[in-house]
This record gives structure tokens, sequence and C-alpha cells, in this order.
């Protein structure tokens, strides 16, 4: 029976907060010297059912843990502030749960302790889930980035496993370094299994990715990632779930990649493979219109990145005002992916990309290659064409565009059949009344 953090109850769980303190041990979590004594800090762990009140803002101290058997139910309109000294992370470990209740009109949101006004990308750290789903790591298992421990469910893994349920989540102004290659993302989804609900989740101004999968079977739909420093979503390590209504928009003042995908850091054969299916996705660069140049980085900043072995069957895209390619393919494993029909991006609209550049006039490379590239897009049905987007004004987008075009339609479980058209959006703005587009 779920009960909620009271001072008392609070109190027993003190003497294991969290604190700035770090542990080379990326299987265990910083231990703070001073109780916390408040019943509105988050620290962890929860071993047992707890739900917070929307009647209250908290305070996310360190890495607050949601054990195996635990789970954080959090109800629509609460507030999480994420502390600065600490790098306030939330960790939901194999076998916990994370039940966010967010509605359209009352999301729940995790965001810095600054004012408005003030707030900036790395103010605190993100939320990190770990499943026992599969990944291609050696022995099915991995280490969370971010001091986040294991996950995966090694030599027997749980492809429906089930982490929670997150709806109408907004989680902005954060990510952090914890140490070099090893940080907090937006979300950063390890191993989650099928069995969990990720839907209207948006990572905004995140000092790394938006969102990065390593490994997992989830799926997930209406997922915005908004002017992230790194990448909008990074996915990694035998990634195979489906996607679709995706929306990524970067900063003009700082960017990478729309997507990077890889097999694994190595670009080996490991399976399973990295190979999302994604439908229905506008991803917008940080090109803006009328600009005289690209502050962004230059070479890294393309729509679509897929390297080191990886695949990805995507469809109905709009992928717009990227520095580099709309749709780059770096070496000769993932070239030969795309050749054999295991790597492509169809019924899509790449638009506007390549600025101030000259590549040919191609939307799509082979890392510079434009050999063999004609037949692809043809065989693709990529269009070249202004996809006519009502907004790109980076703080009041509207992506909605002017007219549909048809694209394919979607088909397998958990897709929407009837969202037949390119792009993330029909005729109605979904990010209305949830999200956050302010840089401060």
């Amino acid at each position: 029976m779920p009960y909620r953090l009271k001072l008392g109850s609070f109190a027993l769980i003190s003497a294991l907060a969290f604190s700035a303190c770090e542990n080379t041990d990326d299987d265990k979590d910083p231990v703070a010297s001073n109780p916390i004594l408040s019943d509105t800090v988050i620290v962890g762990p929860f071993t047992s059912k707890v739900e917070l009140s929307a009647s209250k803002t908290y305070l996310l101290k360190g890495f607050a843990s949601i054990e195996d058997g635990g789970e954080l139910v959090i109800p629509a309109g609460t507030v999480v502030k994420g502390d600065f000294v600490t790098r306030g992370t939330l960790i939901v470990k194999r076998g916990g749960k994370l039940t966010v209740n967010g509605t359209a009109s009352s999301p729940v949101v995790f965001t810095s302790k600054q004012d408005a006004g003030k707030r900036n990308r790395a103010d605190w750290g993100g939320i990190i889930i770990n499943g026992k789903s599969s990944n291609n790591l050696p022995g099915g298992t991995g280490i969370s980035e971010g001091n986040g421990g294991p996950h995966g469910g090694g030599t027997s893994p749980v492809a429906d496993d089930n982490s929670g349920s997150i709806r109408y989540l907004r989680i902005e102004y954060g990510g952090t370094k914890v140490s070099p290659d090893n940080e907090v993302n937006g979300l950063t989804m390890n191993s989650v299994g099928s069995g969990t609900t990720i839907e209207y989740v948006q990572a905004h101004m995140i000092a790394d990715d938006g969102f990065e999968w390593f490994g997992g079977t989830v799926n997930a739909k209406y997922l915005v990632s908004s002017g992230n420093d790194d990448d909008a979503f990074d996915i990694d390590n035998g990634f195979s779930g489906k996607l679709q209504f995706i929306f990524g928009i970067q900063d003009p003042a700082l960017a990478n990649r729309g997507h990077e995908v890889d097999n694994d850091a190595t670009g080996s054969t490991a399976t399973p493979v990295t190979k999302p299916t994604i439908w229905n996705a506008t991803i917008v660069g940080a090109y803006s219109a009328g600009a005289t140049s690209v502050k962004a980085n230059d070479d890294d900043n393309d729509g679509l990145y897929f390297r080191r072995n990886s695949s990805g069957l995507m469809s109905n895209y709009i992928v717009t005002n990227f520095r580099g390619y709309g749709f780059n393919i770096d070496g000769s494993a993932s070239k030969t992916n795309a050749v054999n029909g295991n790597l492509y991006v169809k019924n899509s609209i790449l638009f506007n990309n390549k600025v101030g550049l000259t590549k040919g006039g191609y939307e799509v490379s082979f890392k510079g290659d434009t050999t063999g590239v004609a037949s692809l897009i043809s065989t693709w049905n990529i269009k070249v064409q202004d996809p006519g987007l009502a907004s790109i004004d980076f703080e009041n987008p509207n992506p909605v565009p002017a007219a549909l075009v048809t694209g394919g339609t979607p088909s397998g479980t958990s897709l929407d059949p009837s969202a037949t058209y390119m792009g993330a959006f029909g005729t109605t703005n979904w990010l209305t009344g949830w999200t956050n587009f302010k840089k401060k």
C-alpha cells in the first residue's frame, strides 16, 4: 500500500542521503555526511512504494535510487528541483519502478533550483532507468553512465520487463558530467523492457544528450528533445524498440546531431544489433532562416548519423536545417546495412540541410561519398521540398506543416496506423500545454 513522504518516515532513510562527494565505484552512490530532515527532499533509496504529493515542490539531492522492489509514484503537477551541488539524479535500478502520472494540462516537471531566467544546462543531473531487457554488451550486462549501476538481464534477458509508467514528464536544464565519458543525460534508458510505458516526455536544455538508449526493447511515443548541447536522440548497444511521434529541435547556438546511432563503441557484429524502428519524426537542426552563419558544431551537425555497424528502419520523417547531411551513413558496415535494406529513411522529406557547404546537392551520403546514393533516394521515396512548418523559432516552435504530405502506413505492435503523413505532426500540435522551450 503506498504511503506519502512524511517527516518520520523520511528520517529513517535520511542517514542514506547523498551528497556531492564522488565515489570511484560506478555501482555505488555518493553518501552524505549530514542527515536530511525535511519531507520535501528526495534522497532515496526507495525500497517500497512511496507516493509524492502534488501539493509540494521537492528537492532532489545526490544520486537517489529506486531499488529492486521499490516504486516512486509522482502525481500530476508535482515539481522536483534538482540540486546543483550534489548533482541531483534519480536512478531506477533493476526491479524498481518509476510511475509518473502527469497530464497535458498538469505535467510532472524535473527542473533547476534556479529561478526562471537564471536557469542553465547542467544545473542538476537527470533520470536514469535500468531494466532487465537485452543489450549487446559482453555477458548481457552493463554499467550505466552516471553512476547508475548495472543493467540488463544477463544471459536471460526479460524483453517485456517493466520499469514503470511515465506520461507527461518534462526534464529541463539538467545533464552533468560525473567523470570523463561518464555523463548523465536528460533521460537515459538502459536495457529497458517493453513492459515500460514512456509517452509525452520532453528533455530540454540538457548538457548532454536529450534521450539515450543503451540496449533495450522499450517502445515510446511523443518524445521532445529541445536545445540539448549534444545529440537529440542517441541510440546504442542493441536497442530494438519502436518509437513514434518524435520531435527534435536544436538550439542555434549549440548542438551536435539529431540522431547518433551505433551498434556498440567499436562497431562490432555483437548481437542484438542496434536497429530501432521509428515512425513519424520531425527533426529541426541548428540553422535558422536568414542566418548568415551556423554556430552549431560544423562537421558533427548531421540530422541522422548512423555509424559503427548500426541499422535502423525509419519512415515518415521530416529532417531540415542541419549544417551537415540530412542522413549521413558512416563506415562500410553501415553502408552495407543500407544497401541490404536494414538501414533506411523512407517516405520522408529532407530539406535545407548541408547549409553553407557544397556537397553535390545530395541530402544523403556515405560519409561524404554520394556514389550510389541517387538510386537509394529514389527507392526510399525521399522528397527534397520545403515541409512548410508553421514555425521553427526555437523558443516558440509550431512544427505543424501547412499541408500534410502522404507517407507510408505504420504497421506493427505499439504503432498508430493512422499516422500516414510525413513528420511527427498531423493537424494538431501535441506540444501544447505541457512543454517548455525557454532557454533559461
